[in-house]
């Protein structure tokens, strides 16, 4: 098995939802690969937020996946 990169990791969990669902930072986390340093929240969002098919609900953490 190889090894992912973080922002990889992330885009493979994300494209795995369906379009039209709602779903927090804090969703996404238990899904990764745990990591030596740890993953935090923000780095998680910093990807999302870079994602053309996702936008964020609000301030708080929620994202919802706008197509496939």
């Amino acid at each position: 098995m190889t090894l992912l990169r973080l922002p990889d990791e992330i885009n493979q969990v994300t494209d795995q939802i369906p379009a039209g669902t709602r779903f927090r930072s804090c969703d996404i986390l238990p899904m990764l690969r745990r990591r030596h340093n740890g993953v935090r929240l923000t780095q998680i969002g910093g990807w999302l937020a870079r994602r053309d098919d996702i936008r964020k609900v609000n301030n708080d953490g929620l994202w919802e996946k706008v197509r496939e």
